[in-house]
C-alpha cells in the first residue's frame, strides 16, 4: 500500500484519481480548498482549506500531513 497525495481533488481528475486510488488500497490524502459533497464520501483523509498556490496553503499543507 502507497501513500498518495493528491491537490485539487473537490472534483474532476483529482477526485477520480482519489476514488481510483483509494479503490486500489492505497492510502489518499485528498487536498483542496472546499471539498465540496463528493470527496468526503469517498473514505480518504481530506485536508480542506489548502490552496497550493499560495504559500500559505503550502505551509498549512506541510503542517498537517507533517513526515507522513
Amino acid at each position: 500500500m502507497a501513500t498518495v497525495l493528491i491537490t485539487g481533488c473537490s472534483r474532476g481528475i483529482g477526485l477520480a484519481l482519489a476514488a481510483e486510488y483509494h479503490e486500489r488500497g492505497d492510502h489518499v490524502i485528498a487536498t483542496c480548498r472546499d471539498p465540496g459533497q463528493d470527496l468526503p464520501r469517498l473514505g480518504v483523509r481530506v485536508i480542506d482549506g489548502i490552496d497550493v498556490a499560495d504559500p500559505r496553503g503550502v505551509e498549512k499543507l506541510g503542517a498537517a500531513i507533517g513526515d507522513e
